[in-house]
C-alpha cells in the first residue's frame, strides 16, 4: 500500500489508478489519505474522465433492470 500511495503523491499514478490498485473508489481512498493527514491532489485529467465516465454509467441503471441498459449501450 505505501508505494501506491507514494507514487500517488509523485504524481506518477492518478488517485483513480491509487484507489484501483487498492481495490477501493476513489471516494474511498480520499477518506483514508483525509483520516491519516495526508493531502489530496486537485483531480487529474484521468481522474475527471473516470467521475464523468462513471457518472455517465450510473445515468443509464434504472429500476427497470439490465435489458434498458443493454438497449441504450445498443443504440
Amino acid at each position: 500500500m505505501h508505494y501506491i500511495i507514494a507514487d500517488y503523491l509523485d504524481g506518477k499514478i492518478s488517485l483513480s489508478k491509487a484507489s484501483e490498485l487498492l481495490g477501493m473508489t476513489r471516494i474511498e481512498l480520499q477518506r483514508k489519505l483525509k483520516e491519516r493527514g495526508i493531502p489530496i491532489r486537485s483531480l487529474s485529467e484521468e481522474d475527471a474522465f473516470a467521475e464523468v465516465e462513471a457518472l455517465r454509467i450510473a445515468s443509464y441503471v434504472r429500476p427497470k433492470g439490465i435489458a434498458d441498459v443493454l438497449e441504450k449501450f445498443s443504440r
